[in-house]
């Protein structure tokens, strides 16, 4: 986890796939799926998305074939992401709305906001910035009413001024990346990048599970 934070993403790849060998050979298949999982958000990360998709559904077969919840909930948020990020808004909505179904039934909140955040980039995509600010603002209150916004304030923030920056408000979208960046020249070239969702990456994906 520490080398993919750091962005050391060839030493990452490099450490699940070492996890995916252990794990097949001592017949842990949902752990091993696990790290195939984890290697598919680094490839997609890396706009590697071919190779990414390969790895998503991969990990899925396996996780439905043992009936790990949380673990199909999560590759079908990250298949559905995957398909955000290659334009394909028409895959990735039912696949996120799946995910984020999921997710609640069994009541996984962080990983349900996570999904709701994809859902809002993947409306910038399809040049949406209303309704996808309004799926942020909902997002923010959720977490705030849950506990849960620690971890996703930073990337929620983001979000909501990329989505400010679609709609023309870059006023509003610099006040709401102050406190998450540092200083004004860096706020400017956040903003910038946000007119194009498709290609930010903000917020990496929980993709650790029962502690796999």
């Amino acid at each position: 986890m520490e080398l993919y934070f750091e962005g050391d993403w060839r030493r990452s790849e490099e450490q699940y796939e070492r996890s995916v060998a252990v794990s097949t050979r001592i017949g842990a298949v949902v752990d091993a799926a696990t790290s195939t999982n984890n290697i598919g958000e680094i490839l997609s990360d890396q706009g590697r998305l071919d190779e990414a998709e390969t790895r998503f559904r991969n990990a899925l077969r396996v996780w439905r074939g043992a009936g790990f919840a949380i673990g199909i909930a999560l590759a079908t948020s990250n298949l559905g992401r995957l398909h955000s990020r290659a334009g394909r808004v028409a895959e990735a909505m039912p696949l996120l709305e799946s995910a984020v179904a999921r997710f609640e039934r069994i009541g996984a909140a962080s990983f349900t906001l996570e999904a709701h955040g994809r859902i809002a980039e993947t409306m910038m995509v399809a040049r949406e910035p209303g309704p996808a600010l309004a799926r942020v603002e909902q997002t923010i209150a959720s977490a705030d009413t849950a506990g849960e916004r620690g971890a996703l304030a930073a990337w929620l923030e983001r979000l909501a001024a990329c989505a400010l920056v679609q709609i023309g408000d870059t006023v509003e979208a610099r006040k709401r990346l102050e406190n998450q960046s540092g200083g004004q020249h860096r706020r400017r070239r956040r903003v910038r990048a946000c007119a194009h969702p498709r290609d930010d990456r903000p917020g990496r994906g929980q993709r650790y599970l029962g502690g796999a």
